[in-house]
């Protein structure tokens, strides 16, 4: 078998066992911007990875500091609560962000629909930023499929960072999925209770894994093919 039939057949096994699985995820980790991607709000490609805020453009949120200086994109946040606002832009219905008896006022979202197979894991980088204090009731999530998962609150990040007043640092979320099916995954931050103060999210490397089984199939297909490859040769 020559290199150049030898490298057809290898791309045709990983084309079969990756088929819509490993590309389920279009740009995940945006090195071609927003690509593949609808955006909401105040959300930014910043050093290939995208930044999020609450933030709006002309009005002084974290006074004392100027207005929109917080905001990432030119873009202010959106509305919530509204029709054509960020819960519609999710599909999820108007007040599903409200938290137990705190409003949710603005916020930004990204989001994309792609395919997953039975044990798939989506995987994502993130690091949630905020001005308010503790006390405070701004938060970020991830939805799937219309499912909320809370990332962060301000309780929840208790580093200093720079710009921002605190940080909860860099973590990696993991979810499995169980059986086939089309997925609407949706990025967000919002703001509750007010419209001051600035808390964002950042991201990265959004991807689906395939199950431990698929990479076993690749493995034993291209040591087949290597030992047919040798054989040939001998």
């Amino acid at each position: 078998m020559n290199m150049k039939k030898q490298g057809i057949t290898i791309a045709t096994v990983l084309a079969i066992l990756f088929a819509g699985n490993a590309m389920a995820v279009t740009n995940g980790s945006f090195n071609s911007g927003l690509n593949g991607w609808s955006a909401l709000g105040d959300v930014n490609l910043q050093a290939g990875a995208i930044l999020m805020t609450t933030a709006s453009v002309d009005f002084e949120d974290d006074f004392p500091e100027a207005a929109g200086a917080f905001n990432a994109s030119g873009n202010a946040a959106a509305e919530v609560a509204v029709v054509g606002g960020v819960e519609d832009f999710i599909g999820i219905p108007l007040g599903a962000l409200d938290s137990n008896d705190n409003f949710a006022f603005e916020g930004s979202v990204l989001k994309q629909t792609f395919n997953v197979n039975a044990g798939d894991t989506l995987t994502f980088n993130w690091n949630f930023f905020t001005n308010e204090s503790s006390t405070g009731a701004d938060y970020a999530f991830v939805s799937i499929n219309g499912a909320l998962t809370t990332l962060a609150t301000p309780l929840d990040a208790a580093n200093s960072s720079l710009p921002y007043a605190y940080t909860t640092g860099f973590q990696t979320f993991n979810q499995t999925f169980n059986t086939a099916s089309s997925v609407t995954l949706a990025f967000g931050v919002v703001d509750v209770n007010d419209y001051n103060v600035t808390s964002a999210l950042w991201f990265d490397n959004v991807a689906v894994v395939p199950e431990p089984e698929t990479y076993a199939m690749l493995l034993a297909g291209l040591g087949l093919l290597g030992f047919a490859s040798r054989r040939k040769q001998a």
